[in-house]
């Protein structure tokens, strides 16, 4: 389903799927009047903000793989994987016009796997980011929930030894703009006055 909602955002450049979509019809059948609209809108702004700009909203290859080895944390409905890879997009043009490099996509991936298929999971996880001291991991993290719970992290972890290391500084760096899009109570950040 990644491919698929990805069709014609896949950056070329000979990563895997990059190319394999190149034939296909990826606009709308009107997109000259997409790009007409779009012209409209910025001739009556200051331009188009940067986070907005197409080339964020492109995904290398290496993105995808992630995705894919995230893809058991999302969910099983297909709009839970097209809320996820809409995120994705949305946090990683928002973090690249705040200056925060992607570099490794995995953090952020894994963030918003969690946050959209085990909420649940995902709070719990989030609040022990911070509290293993470093130089920790996400399993390190993981451990410290409670035992009977999570069983699909857990299970996941096993599957994907590699992004269990991921170091939670990494994480961290990423998971305020998780957490603005993951629609739990208190994501947002600190209560306003």
């Amino acid at each position: 389903m990644f491919r698929g909602l990805l069709t014609g955002q896949l950056r070329a450049g000979g990563g895997e799927g990059a190319s394999a979509d190149a034939g296909e019809e990826t606009g709308p059948p009107a997109a000259g009047d997409l790009e007409d609209l779009l012209a409209a809108m910025r001739a009556t702004t200051t331009g188009a903000p940067e986070w907005l700009e197409s080339s964020a909203m492109t995904v290398t290859a290496e993105e995808l793989a992630a995705m894919d080895a995230a893809a058991p944390l999302v969910g099983r409905t297909p709009r839970s994987v097209k809320r996820f890879v809409n995120v994705f997009q949305l946090v990683k043009a928002i973090g690249q016009a705040a200056g925060r490099s992607v570099g490794s996509p995995e953090p952020p991936v894994v963030l918003l796997a969690l946050a959209t298929g085990l909420p649940r999971t995902a709070t719990a996880l989030f609040d022990q980011l911070s509290a293993v001291p470093p130089p920790a991991t996400l399993r390190d993290a993981a451990a410290q929930l409670p035992p009977d719970d999570h069983s699909e992290l857990r299970a996941w972890l096993v599957e994907q030894p590699g992004l269990g290391g991921l170091a939670t500084a990494d994480l961290l760096g990423w998971l305020d703009l998780v957490r603005r899009f993951s629609f739990q109570p208190g994501a947002a950040g600190p209560a306003e006055g």
